[in-house]
């Protein structure tokens, strides 16, 4: 899903620990060092409840974006997958060994990475996407690396987002 939500190089910038965009794959209430948080609110009100999904950058296609965390969510309902215990403490504050023991892995560190995850876990994304889309986002993403290179230039960078 992280290609989609995070879908430029640029993307991963903003995902850095310790900052405002969660990199940390756990759930919360009040706590934003999550990439899923339930806000505090009026409580035994359940129309005030909300889920957010903090990871999709402002460079998302939406319609692509929301269509894969609904898909996202609709395999997790279907296939009955808890999402664990909610976590209290600043994830960005606990050390490795403790994400680990609690099951805390992170969301891809750059937009290769997110597209080696699309490519070996894709089948949820049957209920909404055609395979031909998800194979042609992963090959225009390939050529944006391709393009953009591995010591990439910031003028590079700019000439190809400049309208995103």
């Amino acid at each position: 899903m992280a290609a989609f939500v995070t879908p430029t190089i640029n993307s991963y910038y903003r995902l850095i620990p310790g900052f405002e965009a969660p990199i940390y794959i756990a759930g919360a209430r009040g706590n934003r060092s999550t990439v899923i948080r339930v806000p505090v609110d009026e409580k035994n009100n359940y129309k005030t409840k909300r889920i957010e999904f903090r990871a999709p950058d402002p460079s998302a296609n939406p319609y692509l974006a929301f269509s894969a965390i609904v898909a996202a969510g609709l395999d997790g309902i279907k296939n009955k997958i808890e999402p664990g215990n909610p976590i209290d403490k600043n994830v960005y504050k606990m050390s490795d060994f403790e994400r680990n023991n609690v099951g805390i892995k992170s969301l891809p560190s750059n937009l290769e990475k997110s597209l080696d995850s699309l490519k070996s876990d894709s089948k949820f994304l049957d209920v909404c996407f055609h395979k031909d889309l998800i194979d042609t986002h992963i090959v225009l993403k390939e050529v944006e690396i391709a393009y953009i290179g591995k010591g990439n230039t910031k003028d590079k960078q700019f000439m190809f987002y400049y309208d995103v």
